[in-house]
């Protein structure tokens, strides 16, 4: 049994990836915090108890493909027309890549750059997700955790949040 205070992680976004919550315990005795100290404010999710898996990186360019795919097909890039029929250009980039083992699967801490770019205006957009893919590289989910765009200057400040 780990000597630590587990964490019960209820409604815990963080939790896949916090060794409080993801460690076996193999008795009555173990302690538990709870509630779990995680807190959220505007999207930004924060613990002062947050304690990284310990797990090797693995394979990382075949998961920066993966996820890739999952933006291009969630996306698309390249000439677009609205429905009003004007056209725009739209790219995307990845700007953020955290790998995680977790048992037979990776979880994936990402984020990526959207630019919408028409003839009257630019839209830009930051997304942080989170994905586990399994062994044979497939989504088995995914959760978008911040949105932020040049349209609100009162976004979650993504930087800070994953570094």
């Amino acid at each position: 049994m780990p000597d630590i205070s587990k964490c019960f992680g209820t409604d815990c976004k963080l939790k896949v990836c916090c060794y409080r919550y993801t460690v076996s315990s193999d008795g009555d005795d173990q302690s538990f915090m709870n509630p779990p100290p995680f807190k959220e404010n505007d999207g930004l999710i924060s613990c002062e108890r947050f304690w990284f898996n310990d797990l090797e990186m693995i394979e990382s360019d075949e998961l920066k493909a993966v996820i890739y795919a999952k933006i291009e097909k969630q996306e698309g890039s390249g000439d677009m027309a609205g429905g009003s029929g004007h056209l725009s250009h739209k790219t995307h980039e990845i700007t953020l890549v955290k790998t995680l083992a977790i048992n037979e699967n990776s979880l994936l801490l990402y984020a990526y750059d959207l630019c919408i770019q028409s003839e009257f205006s630019t839209k830009e957009y930051t997304y942080v997700e989170l994905v586990l893919i399994n062994r044979e590289k497939q989504v088995l989910n995914s959760e978008r955790l911040i949105t932020r765009s040049n349209d609100n200057e009162d976004d979650a400040d993504i930087d800070s949040w994953t570094s």
